[in-house]
């Protein structure tokens, strides 16, 4: 089976229409209504090594309208400062026809990363930064049930050159697809299992650490403060059945499989960390949190109680100011609004207060720029969120790694799109990770914040059951 590719003159009018333009993608469609985004990730990429997968669900409900799939990538290593500068030199040609997303630098940042933009913050480890550039991709749409093969051009370089090179990458990837597109993929298998785990506290240590942290708000220092337990347990799974596990069992805004060969990162986040679209910076705080009632009449039940919890809408108020403060050191002056307030957005084991903040990203900053902004987010911090963190370091025994970092990419068109590394596994060294916090107030009750770090890890140990773990 061939493919239809565009040649290179039917694009010559849309180049020299947009002289200033010095990338355009080229796309090719195929016709996949019996495929899917796992099946598609697994026959194409073979779950090699640099292999992504970015999906989402809508408000917890309804699916993205795009999956997209990354292999190959050109670029590896990549530091922001490195992303920034080469960003500043795209001029995209517009193109209406295709997902916003057809490319870029995706990848991760740590939570460590805050002491280089924040020196006053002492951190428990390393900074680090794994970003890889993709200059084409595979986009699953779920409205048409088709697959765009997507490769750009990049029209600073000899023209001729630059198609071939796309052409040729289109072509392999349709090929890789052909031979592999018959191979089965395995079933899940629900395998009830009593993982053994370790956390980074016992049970008395984090209900000090809780009083220590509310001690410090009585005395002033801080109005709130996260902290936070890692779990871990032997793994000899298989990493992509996690991921497909978890995918079904808590669908989330954020579902997000990267492969950096001796590590995964297999993660499920309901929260935005920051995102950048046709010049617009938002987040979406995440503040306050009740376990999914068993029936109908318990869930609306622990609504209830959520949105009449002071002491959670308090906390919400507070964090949802400090994202504003974190929006509108980038946006323009007075362009800062409210999209959504305290809202409850269900997902399968909990249930949240969200808001919608957003503002007009200022035209001397840069998405990097933004990102350090909003970079870590306050509800995985605290407020004051130097202090809170500050406190961090000296209450949580071990570095957060991942948790509390961002996930995402920035694409060659200006836009970026990053969420919150929470309800996610690392998978490294025949280890499993997964770490959940609480927000800590005046009010708290340390048994009940202990009880809260359960309750949000309680779809990922679910997700386990579908995988095989040391007897």
């Amino acid at each position: 089976m061939t493919i239809q590719l565009p040649t290179l003159n039917s694009l010559l009018p849309l180049i020299k229409a947009n002289p200033q333009g010095n990338i355009l993608p080229l796309s090719v469609e195929l016709i996949a209504d019996t495929e899917n985004p796992i099946t598609l990730f697994s026959k194409i990429t073979r779950n090699q090594p640099g292999s992504v997968l970015l999906e989402s669900v809508l408000n917890a409900e309804h699916r993205a309208r795009y999956s997209f799939i990354l292999t190959n990538p050109t670029e590896t290593q990549i530091s922001l400062e490195a992303i920034q500068n080469k960003l500043k030199n795209l001029r995209p040609i517009a193109h209406f026809d295709l997902p916003i997303f057809t490319g870029g630098y995706v990848g991760s940042v740590n939570y460590e990363m805050i002491h280089q933009f924040e020196p006053t913050v002492p951190v428990l480890g390393q900074g680090k930064v794994d970003f890889k550039r993709y200059d084409s991709i595979i986009v699953f749409d779920h409205f048409t049930s088709k697959i765009l093969l997507i490769s750009n051009l990049f029209l600073d370089n000899p023209l001729e050159k630059e198609f071939k090179k796309a052409k040729q990458q289109l072509t392999d990837l349709h090929q890789i697809y052909q031979q592999n597109r018959l191979i089965p993929l395995p079933e899940l298998k629900y395998q009830p299992q009593s993982p053994s785990f370790k956390s980074t506290f016992k049970k008395s240590e984090f209900l000090q650490a809780v009083k220590k942290a509310k001690q410090a708000i009585s005395e002033g220092e801080i109005f709130q403060v996260v902290l936070s337990q890692c779990f871990s347990t032997a793994f000899k799974g298989d990493p992509f059945t996690l991921y497909r596990a978890l995918r079904i069992i808590n669908p989330s805004p954020y579902m997000y499989y990267l492969n950096l060969g001796k590590r995964q990162i297999i993660g499920a986040s309901p929260e935005s960390l920051v995102r950048v679209q046709g010049g617009l910076v938002g987040i979406v705080p995440i503040a306050g949190t009740r376990p999914r009632g068993k029936t109908i009449e318990e869930d609306l039940q622990m609504e209830n109680e959520l949105l009449n919890d002071q002491k959670e809408l308090a906390e919400h108020r507070m964090l949802l100011d400090l994202g504003r403060n974190d929006i509108g050191r980038v946006s323009e002056l007075g362009s800062v609004f409210l999209k959504r307030e305290a809202q409850v957005e269900r997902y399968s084991h909990v249930m949240h207060l969200v808001s919608d903040v957003k503002g007009r990203l200022r035209k001397d900053q840069t998405l990097v720029n933004a990102f350090k902004s909003c970079f870590p987010a306050g509800t995985l911090s605290g407020a004051p969120k130097i202090r809170a963190m500050q406190l961090i370091s000296e209450l949580e025994k071990t570095p957060r790694d991942i948790y509390g970092g961002g996930i995402g990419y920035f694409d060659f068109s200006g836009n970026m799109d990053f969420a919150i590394a929470i309800r996610t596994f690392v998978i490294e060294n025949g280890i499993a990770k997964l770490q959940t916090g609480a927000g800590i107030v005046h009010d708290s009750i340390p048994e009940k914040e202990y009880e809260e770090t359960f309750h949000k890890g309680k779809a990922n140990f679910k997700a386990l059951n579908y995988t095989t773990l040391p007897s």
